[in-house]
């Protein structure tokens, strides 16, 4: 997947930096490519790394996967596994929010 936004790494890691239960949880971004994002999060001695992509972008509709690991000694065991679909609102031409 090529990003139509040359600063959607940038983009990512603001957007994460904005979400206060990542910060609550102790996540911290491992890598950021087009379409992933992995996630490390420091709840065990073994630890947790969770990676996401985009499975398909549309104009209005995103749907995303994410599996969850335990990782121990080099070893990854999968443990969960999301699929979702996201909604893309589109932006008014009044502001520069969401919906605004």
């Amino acid at each position: 997947m090529i990003p139509t936004d040359s600063g959607y790494e940038a983009r990512v890691r603001e957007s994460f930096s904005r979400q206060n239960h990542m910060a609550t949880l102790g996540a911290n971004i491992v890598f950021i490519a087009p379409g992933q994002v992995h996630l490390a999060f420091p709840f065990a001695e073994a630890g947790f790394l969770a990676c996401g992509r985009v499975l398909r972008q549309g104009r209005t509709l995103t749907i995303c996967q994410a599996d969850v690991f335990a990782t121990d000694a080099g070893e990854r065991a999968l443990i969960a596994t999301m699929l979702s679909t996201i909604f893309v609102r589109p932006r008014s031409s009044g502001g520069t929010g969401p919906g605004r």
